[in-house]
């Protein structure tokens, strides 16, 4: 009887450390495309530019309130998922009770962002401003970016946002909330930002996720000091 014991319990282990060893080897795997899918989902300095460029065309040429207002709207969703990094998510859950004042400038405050706890984000003072104004009488449990209808902007409607205006700056279709995150973390690193700082501010689980961005956009390589052919 013992010893049947001790075979299930010597079996039902195996069959653990295979399960462990599968997922430990699953998350490698994953953690090595990482990489390559930031690659395929770059925008340099330049394609943000022209992001920004063609959202504020839209603004320039909107003429009734409503559309002044949709457009000032969605070319401030441009500039805070690429300056903050932010998630699809966290963005359309924004209200703005988590935006508050920080000196001249401002922060804003993710909520159980996924994978890790709470983070504050610091803002530029330029985009504050225009945060603030765009902000005028709302109230702090209103969203920030809020859809046509009222309510929190949900992931479905903001998707498109972004594509329309990605294929009006002659970028791809493929274009996302998600690429301007990776830009953040991407256009970090190059700058020489401490790879622990990105961490924090993107809030990734682990230091080994970002440092997939300098692995992916290396500054330098021995490549650089080999002769011309």
């Amino acid at each position: 009887m013992r010893c049947g014991w001790r075979e299930k319990q010597s079996h039902l282990s195996s069959r653990t450390d295979a399960t462990l060893g599968d997922f430990w080897n699953f998350l490698a795997l994953k953690l090595g495309e990482l990489p390559d899918v930031i690659n395929e989902r770059y925008l340099d300095e330049a394609d943000i530019k022209l992001l920004v460029r063609a959202a504020s065309k839209h603004l320039a040429d909107a003429k009734t309130p409503k559309r002044q207002y949709t457009a000032l709207r969605n070319l401030l969703i441009i500039k805070l998922l690429y300056q903050a990094g932010l998630r699809a998510s966290e963005i359309c859950d924004l209200t703005w009770g988590d935006l508050t004042p920080r000196g001249e400038s401002g922060q804003v405050y993710v909520r159980k962002a996924k994978g890790s706890k709470n983070r504050t984000i610091l803002i530029k003072q330029k985009l504050w401003t225009e945060l603030m104004e765009f902000k005028a009488s709302a109230h702090s449990n209103q969203a920030v970016f809020p859809s046509q209808k009222g309510g929190h902007l949900d992931r479905q409607n903001l998707h498109p946002i972004v594509k329309a205006i990605a294929l009006e700056a002659g970028l791809s279709e493929l274009v996302s909330a998600h690429w301007l995150r990776h830009a953040h973390g991407s256009h970090a690193i190059e700058r020489g930002t401490n790879p622990v700082l990105v961490k924090e501010t993107l809030g990734h689980a682990n230091l080994a996720i970002t440092d997939r961005y300098l692995k992916a956009r290396p500054n330098d390589s021995s490549a650089l000091n080999l002769m011309d052919l």
